[in-house]
């Protein structure tokens, strides 16, 4: 039944929502923190090269949803060492072998992600924990009809734990929120990407993975990408 699920919920996600890459910049600036937010996480993955840090966001207490080039090393192998924070949980504690939180069941990429091409449509997976966070709180996906409603005009925000720019950390403790700019004129078919910019802030290392939320008054936020 899961299996099943994710399924429909990975057909949806390719067919009615616009997930694309973005240029690292030089940091996180002006990002807004906001440490109450339970609907994304940090993790750290280990690998050969040595740890990094990357976002998710939750569409369940058992889903964490990211970018693929988080999970997946150069050799397109799903990566095994990986470690989630719970929702509100500060970076630095993700480590500490006393706390115990689910561990991941399985990863399901989305698509055909290839690591060795850069930016892809593909870039998206998710993270399948065996038990639930209790504490996450679920963001629904935008469907076509909400994402051909939004405008250079529209309120939206991206969500990550990456590098900061004004104090210079390698990774936020806490999720900082920074503002986003919505281009619809810049779509293109073939790619099935969008541009996004902001004139006052931007995303780097440790963001990847984390989701660009379209924000809507008097009703639920959505998730309209993932960096």
């Amino acid at each position: 039944m899961l299996m099943k699920k994710l399924s429909v919920l990975l057909t949806a996600l390719l067919s009615a929502t616009l997930f694309f890459g973005q240029e690292s910049a030089i940091a996180s600036r002006n990002g807004v923190a906001d440490p109450t937010n339970h609907s994304v996480s940090a993790f750290v993955v280990t690998t050969d090269s040595g740890q990094s840090i990357c976002s998710g966001v939750y569409l369940s207490k058992t889903v964490l949803l990211t970018a693929a080039h988080c999970v997946v090393d150069k050799s397109n192998a799903i990566i095994q060492d990986i470690w989630v924070a719970a929702p509100g949980e500060k970076v630095t504690s993700i480590l500490e072998a006393a706390v115990t939180r689910p561990a991941i069941k399985k990863i399901i990429l989305g698509g055909a992600f290839n690591n060795t091409g850069g930016n892809s449509a593909d870039d998206i997976a998710f993270i399948v924990f065996e038990a639930p966070f209790v504490e996450a709180v679920a963001v629904k996906i935008a469907q076509p009809l909400d994402i051909k409603s939004l405008t250079s005009k529209s309120t939206l925000y991206g969500l990550g734990f990456g590098y900061v720019y004004e104090t210079k950390q390698p990774f936020s403790e806490v999720p900082l929120k920074y503002s986003i700019t919505w281009d619809p004129s810049s779509f293109t078919e073939t790619s099935k990407t969008i541009k996004v910019s902001s004139s006052n802030s931007s995303a780097c290392v440790g963001d990847s993975g984390g989701p660009i939320i379209a924000e809507r008054s008097g009703q639920p936020n959505l998730i309209v990408g993932v960096l």
